[in-house]
């Protein structure tokens, strides 16, 4: 409003308002001033004739579009992480880090298990950031990033490192430089494998997943240690740490307890300190996984970081979830906070510090809020909020089954348990031949009610002459859910591995750009499918391939052939498949993918 109020005013004013005004319009005097100045002599070169005539731009040479699933930003450097996250291997229950961050004043940090170790590690996470630890007090340059030792809860029995190494256990502060230098170099490496694995899928899936998965993957958020047996060392950057989001029944679990009981030993012992995160996502309700874990499966099946239930309708974090490698907290529960206490041990066993800290698991942004869900995990409310949000119709849902059920006869179709029932989901049991009718019955009851089938999905799944058919809400199901997890806990889609044998797996194998895996002894219509996705994505892949060649044999520009070398390397034999079709069965088809992908050592 002030600027038009000053063009009413009159025109009138001092001689400062005046040079103001030429300043602006370019007044004509002021115009024949400069041309007679030596700067606009020595720029008449390069300014526009006055006479109305307009030259011709510069000839450019034209620069060849890339494919749409190799345009990715070009990578920033890598800020050096802020933290320093310590993996403790001890059999003690629960201990305190002792120590001091850039040479400032002794405290604690508590030390908490980690549940999806087994009890084997224990962690906590300790900001390291330019002056967290000074406080005004020392913190030279010279300063180890870290200096702690560690001792049991009683302050009983201390971990020092032999006499013959050094008084304490020490991060130098050499860490963050080759931390930083290590970070961009693997998010380069880690680029160029994503557009090797991650293949164009196929026209109906992936714009959106093949341009995420050429993206890099986020920096790590802290410096990842671990403790071993007196030994302090850093956690190596390759593999990565990753996001492995399983089905269980027929994937995880089934016949095979040994394939299962061996990804739980290399998960506890191998992907717990890299950050890696484990979610179960089945169709199990919470109180099913619980009962796996602790007694029908008990020493056999890895402990779960998440648990996503119900058909992606309800997202379980654990209140000791492993802290994700992939930089994203916000979701995570986290397993230490800074200690605040002022104790002046130093290091040697008798220091007297008081610090305390405390771990937080309450709603932070946009994370799960803190309704108990048993077992230690919590319920993400929020997602929970936003399927009910979504127009979702339950009675609707209800009477639209019932009315499927009258038509179909309890000889072909069954409600199944309580349990397995939800506000957010209707099961039924559905024999094959009766399946058609059921699911054409149901979009016609959920017809009847405006905005219902629209707010709705239809999922089927299992095999062997009975079908499951849920009823959820159109934004729930396994995607979804595998997607909420994934951005919460940072990760790219380059380091997240969907696994499942049956149906209502497809949506998580198919879409978001993130690598998935078939196993051995899927279900065969799923079989059937994976053979068809790979095909389109080796096709997708080879007409970009083709695109991209052609370009340069135009006339080419540097970016064009190495687009071209790229997309080449998305074929099969030149990179490796996004979608893998396991040999093997189960938990151990998955091992066998991890391993083809390099995310496991001892891989190709």
């Amino acid at each position: 409003m002030q600027a038009w109020a000053d063009l009413s005013k009159p025109r009138g004013g001092g001689r400062q308002q005046r040079q103001q005004r030429e300043q602006r319009h370019q007044h004509p005097q002021r115009r024949e001033r400069e041309a007679r100045s030596p700067q606009a002599a020595a720029a008449a070169c390069t300014r526009r004739p006055s006479t109305g005539t307009t030259l011709p731009p510069p000839p450019q040479q034209s620069q060849p579009q890339q494919p749409p699933h190799l345009q990715r930003e070009r990578p920033q450097p890598a800020p050096p992480p802020t933290r320093v996250r310590l993996f403790y291997e001890t059999g003690w229950p629960s201990a305190v880090l002792h120590g001091s961050v850039r040479g400032g004043p002794w405290r604690d940090w508590p030390l908490v298990a980690v549940a999806a170790s087994g009890g084997r590690f224990l962690a906590a996470d300790i900001d390291v950031g330019e002056g967290a630890g000074a406080g005004g007090q020392g913190g030279g340059a010279a300063d180890p990033l870290l200096e702690f030792v560690v001792t049991d809860a009683s302050r009983t029995h201390w971990d020092k490192p032999p006499p013959e190494a050094r008084a304490n256990y020490v991060v130098p502060a050499e860490a963050a430089a080759t931390a930083t230098t290590t970070t961009a170099a693997a998010a380069a490496t880690a680029a160029a494998a994503a557009t090797a694995t991650t293949t164009a899928a196929a026209a109906t899936a992936t714009a959106t997943a093949t341009a995420t998965a050429g993206a890099a993957p986020p920096p790590p958020s802290a410096h990842l240690w671990t403790l071993r047996a007196g030994e302090l060392a850093p956690v190596a950057p390759s593999p990565p740490g990753l996001l492995l989001v399983t089905d269980l029944d027929g994937t995880m679990i089934g016949a095979d307890d040994a394939s299962t009981a061996a990804l739980r030993a290399w998960w506890e012992a191998e992907a717990v300190p890299r950050g890696g995160v484990l979610c179960f996502n089945t169709g199990r309700p919470l109180a099913s996984v619980l009962r796996l874990l602790e007694r029908e499966k008990r020493g056999v099946l890895a402990h779960p970081d998440v648990v996503v239930s119900a058909v992606g309708t309800r997202v379980y974090w654990h209140e000791r979830a492993t802290p994700a490698a992939g930089g994203g907290r916000g979701g995570f529960p986290t397993t230490g906070g800074n200690g605040n206490g002022n104790g002046n041990g130093n290091g040697n066993g008798n220091g007297n510090g008081n610090g305390s800290s405390s771990s937080h698991n309450g709603n932070n942004g946009n994370g799960p809020s803190s309704n108990g869900g048993g077992g230690g995990f919590v319920e993400d409310a929020q997602w929970a909020s936003e399927l009910e949000g979504g127009g979702w119709d339950a009675p609707a849902a209800r009477e639209a089954a019932y009315a499927a059920l009258a038509r179909a006869g309890r000889e072909a179709m069954h409600f199944l348990p309580p349990e397995d029932q939800g506000p957010l989901k209707i099961s039924c049991g559905v024999r094959d031949d009766a399946l058609p009718s059921v699911i054409e019955q149901l979009r016609e009851g959920l017809s009847c009610r405006r905005g219902a089938l629209e707010a709705a999905q239809i999922v089927v799944s299992g095999c062997g002459g009975w079908r499951y058919v849920d009823v959820v809400p159109r934004r729930a199901g396994k995607l979804a859910a595998l997607e909420r997890v994934r951005a919460l806990g940072g990760f790219a889609p380059a380091r997240t591995v969907a696994a499942g044998d049956s149906g209502n797996d497809v949506a998580m194998l198919a879409g978001g750009g993130n690598l998935a895996l078939v196993v051995g002894n899927a279900q065969p219509d799923v079989a059937r499918w994976a053979e068809g996705q790979q095909r389109a994505e080796r096709e997708a892949a080879a007409a970009a391939a083709a695109a991209a060649a052609a370009a340069v044999g135009r006339g080419a520009s540097e970016a064009a052939a190495s687009s071209a070398a790229a997309a080449a390397a998305a074929l099969p034999g030149g990179g490796k498949e996004r979608l893998y079709r396991a040999r093997k069965h189960e938990a151990a088809g998955i091992l066998e993918a991890l391993e083809y992908w390099g995310l496991k050592e001892g891989g190709e």
